[in-house]
Formats: C-alpha cells, structure tokens, sequence
C-alpha cells in the first residue's frame, strides 16, 4: 500500500469549466472569468459584479442570465465566477415542462417500434449477458452486483 504524503493537487481553474445542467433547461456555468469569456457565455458590454452580494442581470432572446461570484470550495484557488441562465417570461415553466413531456411521448411511441422493442430487448440480453456485465464492471462503468444472501438459518 502506497503511503501519500502529499495533499491532492489544487484544481487550477483558470481552465476548468464546470456545467449544470438543471430540470427545464436551466444552466449554470461556474469557473474564472479566463473560462466563461473563452466560451463566448458573457457578452462584451457586461459589468463584472465587484462582490459576491451584487450580481449583475441581463436577459437575451427568452432567457435570463445571472453572473456572480462565488466563494472558492476547499480545492479551488482563484477567483470562481457563476453564470446562470434561466426562461423568463410568462409560461417559460410551462413551455419546458410541456416539452419534457412531448419528448416522454416520442420516447414511449418509438418504444412500441419494431425498432423500439428491438432495442428494449438489446438492453435486456446485455443485462442477462454475464461477460458483458462483468466488462462494465471491469470498466468501471456499473457497480459489482452483490449476492443475495440466503434465508436459510436466518
């Protein structure tokens, strides 16, 4: 066994961009100013907020952004900025939530498919198939099924 001595290095995050993507396509970009300008995320005319307590708004097309700052977590160094962007408007909730389930239905219609239920079946035999479970285990790609334990004696 390997004995570490050295703390695990600090995320540098003047390259690092985090991505959240939330339910009804709500977005939040956390990382420098260096990462979210060299994605093209703020417009040229944007005021940096000066404290994590003002942040500054604008609204573009049908979404509201939100940039501030944030305090750093424990393996962050640099200043760490957040940008959000939001539907605005009335019905903005509605219209996401109405596609989420247009987009459920598509799924549920292709699922009676030939190709659907060709692929349901594809997904069942690579469930019951044990070398390619055991692969996705090795790939680190699906947790190690447990054993069940037995009733007898209990």
């Amino acid at each position: 066994m390997a004995n570490i001595t050295e703390a695990p290095p600090l995320v540098d995050v003047a390259r690092e961009l985090n991505i959240e993507i939330t339910a009804h396509f709500s977005v939040r970009w956390r990382g420098s100013r260096t990462a979210l300008e060299a994605e093209g995320l703020i417009p040229a005319n944007a005021t940096w907020p000066t404290s994590r307590t003002n942040p500054t708004t604008w609204a573009a097309d049908e979404y509201r952004f939100v940039l501030s700052r944030e305090k750093p977590s424990g393996d962050q160094i640099g200043d760490i900025w957040s940008l959000s962007r939001t539907r605005r408007g009335q019905g903005a909730y509605l219209r996401a939530l109405m596609f989420e389930h247009y987009a459920e239905i598509s799924r549920l219609q292709f699922m009676m498919t030939p190709a659907g239920l060709a692929h349901a079946n594809r997904c069942v035999e690579a469930r019951l198939d044990k070398e390619f479970q055991g692969f996705m285990v090795a790939a680190g790609c699906a947790k190690p099924r447990r054993a069940r334990r037995s009733k007898v004696g209990a």
